[in-house]
C-alpha cells in the first residue's frame, strides 16, 4: 500500500484508554534567560524547590542527604515579581545559585534548604514537602531489616508446586505484614506517605473492621506505581565475575556442582511462573541453611569444609536464560569460588517472555468502526479485544463461526454516535451514497479491495497484524495493521448495532464518595453509608460472527485447532474464578495506535510486561468523569441511569470493579489497546486492561497500567463479583453451548 494510505482517513480517532498524566511543574512559564541576569539587587521574587526524584527522597532520611544529592533531586525557581505585578518563573541552572546550608526534620520528612542567588545576591531559606522518610517510617524498615520471607525447606517448597497462594499466604513473614497493615489501618494515625509502606509489602490496599472505616482508609493510600508490592530483585552476578561448572577441593578431592535436577524441578513446580526471574523469585523464599542442598559432590562425605554464602544470578527473561550461580567459600583455604550452572528452554522448562506474548497475540485482534461527522471524512474508531470461547450456533453457514469477543465497555460503547455537547461534532455511520463518494475521492489512495467493497462501511471491521513483533515491547513496522487489511464482522451492522453487547457485569458497591450533583445515583442507609446499584467493569462480552477465510489468514495458528480435538483447551475463557496474587507477573497486549509516521499501518501490535502491582479493592469516589456511557438497550431502572436516544438508551454506568495497578517493566501500552486482556506468569486470564498512568512524570522509574479483575476483592462488592462464574450462570440460563465455558455434554 501507498503509504499515503494511512492518510487518505482524514481523521483517525482512537478509542484510547485514560491516560492520567501527573505533572511536576504546573504553569511553570521561562522568562528570558537574561532578564534574571540584568536584574538588579532589591528586584522582588520569590524562590521554591521542586522535586524531580521522589523515588529517591522517598528511600532516604533528609538528614543523610548531602550537597550532590540536593542538586541532583530537586530544582529551584525563581519567581520575579515584574513591575506589573505580573510573576514570571525560571528554573535556575547550577551556576545561578550556591547552596549555603541545609537542615533536615527527620520527624515530617522535610527539609530547609538554605540557597543564594547570585544575580540578585540574595539568600533565601525554603523548605520542601514532606518527600522523605520519617523516623516513624525508618524505624518500621528498620524493625523488617532482620526478618525474612526465606522461610522455607526445599522440600516445602515442593510441596506447594504450582500453588501460589498457599505458598504466599502460609508464609509467616507475609502473614505478619497483613496483620501490621491491618493494625495500622485501624488506627486514625493512617496516611497516604505512610501507607506506602505497607503497600510495598502486601500490594493490597482494602482494610478495616467495617465499611465506614474501609472507606477513609481508602483515601490514604495512593493508587500508583510507588505503591505496588515490590517484588525483590534478584542479585546480579557481575560479568567480568569468573565462574566455574565444577569445583575440586583438594584436601578431599570432593568435586562439587551444581544440582542440575533438583533447579530443572522447581523450575517445573514453580508457583510464581516459568521466567527466570520468577525462579529467583522463588529461591528468595528458601532458608539459607538450604542452600548446600543445590550442590552435587562426587563424594558422599561431609562438607563441613565447604559453606555456601550466597545465590547470584545472570537472568535474561527475553532470552529464558538463567545462569544460577552459587558463592562458595572453603575454610580451610579461604578460597571463595563461584559456582554456576546454565539453564535455557533447550535443557529446562523456562519460558521467555515472547512465550506469554505470542499466547496474547494469537487470541487478540483490533476491533475497527468507521464513522464520519460530515459524511465526507472517515474516522476511524480502534480498540482491542481478544477471543474468550466459540459460541455453538448450528444455523450458521459452514464459512462462518460466532465467537464470544471480549473488550472494554468504552470500547463498544459507541456513546460518541448518540451524544455530543456539539452537534457538529457528533459522529455516526456513513450512508451509501456518501461511502461511494468517499471511495470516488479517495481512489488515488486506496487499495483495489477496498474501493470495490461497497457496503464496508456497514461493518464492525476486524483485523491482525500479519507477524507479531520479535520483542513486543517495542514497535516494529511487521506488526501493524493496515486498513485494507481488516475483515468484516458480519454480525454487527448498522443497522443491529444496538444490541451487540451479550453481557455487560452488574455491581453494587457500599461505601463510596459521590458528588452531590450525583444524589439520584445513590442510596443511604441508616448509617449514613452511601451505595450504588449501577456499577460495572469496564468489560463486555460480545458474540461475532467471523469467516473462516479471514480467521485462515489472520489468526493462522487458531486456524490450525479449529474443529480438533485440541479447540476447547485452545480457548482462554474467563480465568480459574481464584483471586489474583500482587505477587505474579503481569503480561498484557494489544493494538494501539501506530505511532511511525512511515509506516501504512493504523494500528500496531505491542506488549507490556509488569513486575509487581498494587490491588485496589475499587475506586470509592464517584464523580461526573467515572460514568460509562453505554449505548444500547436500557441497562438500569434509576431515573437518571439511563437516556432515550434514537433507537436505543445511553445508559449511565460506573466502573467500581477491583482493579489492579502494574509497574511496567517493559514496554507500555497506549491509546487504542484498551481491551486488552491480561495473563499472570502462569498463562492464567486475571483481567481486562482499561487506563494507562504516566508515573515517570513524577519520577517513578516505570509507567502504569490499570485493569479490572475478573474475580472481585472488596467485601463491599456485589453482584458478578466472579465474571467467569457470572458468565457460565447466564449461558446455562439461556441455553447458550460453547466449546470451553459451557460445553454440551454427550449423554
Amino acid at each position: 500500500m501507498n503509504l499515503k494510505t494511512k492518510f487518505f482517513l482524514k481523521v483517525i480517532s482512537v478509542i484510547a484508554p485514560i491516560v492520567i498524566i501527573p505533572t511536576i511543574l504546573a504553569n511553570c512559564a521561562h522568562i528570558n534567560s537574561n532578564e534574571l541576569d540584568n536584574a538588579k539587587t532589591n528586584l522582588k521574587g520569590s524562590v521554591e524547590v521542586v522535586n524531580i526524584n521522589p523515588y529517591k527522597t522517598k528511600q532516604m532520611l533528609a538528614s543523610n542527604i548531602n550537597k550532590e544529592q540536593i542538586n541532583s533531586y530537586f530544582i529551584f525557581i525563581f519567581n520575579l515579581i515584574k513591575t506589573n505585578q505580573k510573576i514570571e518563573e525560571k528554573i535556575l541552572d547550577k551556576n545561578d545559585y550556591e547552596i549555603l546550608n541545609w537542615a533536615a526534620n527527620d520527624n515530617d520528612g522535610t527539609l530547609g534548604i538554605n540557597i543564594y542567588i547570585k544575580t540578585t545576591k540574595q539568600s533565601y531559606l525554603i523548605n520542601t514537602k514532606p518527600v522523605f522518610l520519617t523516623d516513624k517510617q525508618n524505624n518500621y524498615l528498620q524493625e523488617l531489616k532482620y526478618k525474612t520471607p526465606a522461610v522455607y525447606s526445599i522440600d516445602e517448597i515442593l510441596k506447594f508446586s504450582n500453588n501460589p497462594y498457599n505458598l504466599i499466604h502460609n508464609n509467616p513473614y507475609y502473614r505478619e505484614q497483613l496483620l501490621r497493615a491491618k493494625i495500622y489501618f485501624n488506627q486514625n494515625e493512617a496516611n497516604v506517605d505512610d501507607s506506602k509502606l505497607y503497600m510495598n509489602k502486601i500490594g493490597y490496599s482494602e482494610f478495616g473492621s467495617d465499611v465506614q472505616k474501609r472507606l477513609e482508609n481508602a483515601f490514604k493510600i495512593r493508587y500508583d506505581e510507588q505503591n505496588i508490592y515490590q517484588i525483590n530483585s534478584p542479585q546480579i552476578l557481575a560479568k567480568e565475575t569468573k565462574t566455574l561448572t565444577s569445583y575440586i577441593d583438594k584436601k578431599t578431592n570432593n568435586n562439587y556442582s551444581i544440582n542440575i535436577e533438583l533447579i530443572k524441578k522447581l523450575i517445573q513446580i514453580n508457583p510464581f511462573g516459568k521466567l527466570p526471574k520468577n525462579f529467583a523469585q522463588l529461591i528468595n523464599l528458601i532458608k539459607k541453611e538450604e542452600y548446600p542442598k543445590f550442590l552435587t559432590i562426587t563424594k558422599n562425605e561431609s562438607v563441613d569444609n565447604i559453606v555456601v554464602k550466597d545465590i547470584y544470578y545472570r537472568i535474561i527473561d527475553r532470552y529464558a536464560k538463567l545462569e544460577f550461580i552459587l558463592e562458595i567459600y572453603n575454610k580451610k583455604t579461604k578460597q571463595t569460588v563461584y559456582l554456576s550452572a546454565n539453564f535455557n528452554q533447550k535443557n529446562s522448562g523456562l519460558l521467555k517472555n515472547e512465550d506469554y506474548f505470542q499466547y496474547i497475540f494469537d487470541r487478540t485482534i483490533s476491533l475497527d468502526l468507521l464513522t464520519t461527522k460530515d459524511g465526507k471524512n472517515v474516522e476511524l474508531n480502534s480498540g482491542t479485544g481478544w477471543i474468550v470461547d466459540r459460541i455453538i450456533d448450528d444455523s450458521l453457514p459452514k464459512n462462518k463461526i460466532k465467537l464470544l469477543i471480549a473488550t472494554n465497555n468504552h470500547v463498544m460503547g459507541w456513546s460518541n454516535l448518540a451524544i455530543s455537547k456539539d452537534n457538529r461534532m457528533k459522529s455516526r455511520w456513513f450512508n451509501k451514497q456518501e461511502y461511494i463518494n468517499y471511495l470516488e475521492n479517495n481512489a488515488g489512495f486506496i487499495s483495489s479491495n477496498i474501493y470495490e467493497d461497497k457496503d464496508r462501511y456497514q461493518y464492525l471491521l476486524w483485523g491482525t497484524a500479519p507477524l507479531k513483533s520479535p520483542v513486543s515491547n517495542k514497535y516494529n513496522s511487521l506488526s501493524g495493521i493496515s486498513f485494507s487489511n481488516l475483515a468484516k464482522v458480519y454480525n454487527i451492522t448498522n443497522q443491529n448495532f444496538i444490541n451487540r453487547a451479550w453481557y455487560i457485569p452488574q455491581l453494587s458497591a457500599n461505601g463510596i464518595k459521590i458528588n452531590e450533583n450525583l444524589r439520584t445515583w445513590y442510596q443511604i442507609n441508616q448509617e449514613d453509608i452511601k451505595s450504588i446499584k449501577n456499577g460495572t467493569l469496564d468489560f463486555v462480552l460480545v458474540p461475532m460472527v467471523f469467516d473462516i477465510e479471514d480467521i485462515k489468514e489472520k489468526l493462522p495458528n487458531y486456524y490450525k485447532v479449529l474443529n480438533t480435538k485440541d479447540e476447547a483447551n485452545w480457548y482462554i475463557g474467563l480465568g480459574n474464578s481464584k483471586k489474583y496474587l500482587p505477587q505474579l507477573q503481569l503480561f498484557s497486549g494489544g493494538y494501539p495506535g501506530d505511532v511511525n509516521p512511515n509506516s501504512s499501518a493504523i494500528v500496531s501490535w505491542r506488549g507490556s510486561k509488569s513486575y509487581g502491582s498494587l490491588i485496589q479493592a475499587f475506586d470509592r469516589e464517584i464523580k461526573n468523569e467515572s460514568i460509562l456511557d453505554y449505548y444500547g438497550p436500557k441497562q438500569i431502572n434509576n431515573i437518571d441511569g439511563y437516556q432515550k436516544v434514537g433507537e436505543g438508551y445511553l445508559n449511565k454506568l460506573f466502573n467500581v470493579g477491583t482493579r489492579v495497578i502494574t509497574s511496567d517493566e517493559i514496554g507500555d501500552l497506549g491509546s487504542g489497546s484498551s481491551g486488552s486482556m491480561i495473563i499472570d506468569s502462569n498463562f492464567n486470564l486475571v483481567g481486562i486492561h482499561f487506563a494507562s498512568l504516566n508515573s515517570r512524570a513524577y519520577g517513578a522509574p516505570n509507567d502504569s497500567m490499570i485493569g479490572n479483575l475478573f474475580v472481585a476483592q472488596s467485601q463491599d462488592l456485589s453482584g458478578d463479583i466472579d465474571v467467569r462464574a457470572a458468565v457460565i450462570k447466564k449461558l446455562k440460563a439461556e441455553n447458550i453451548y460453547t466449546y470451553k465455558l459451557n460445553p454440551k455434554v454427550s449423554s
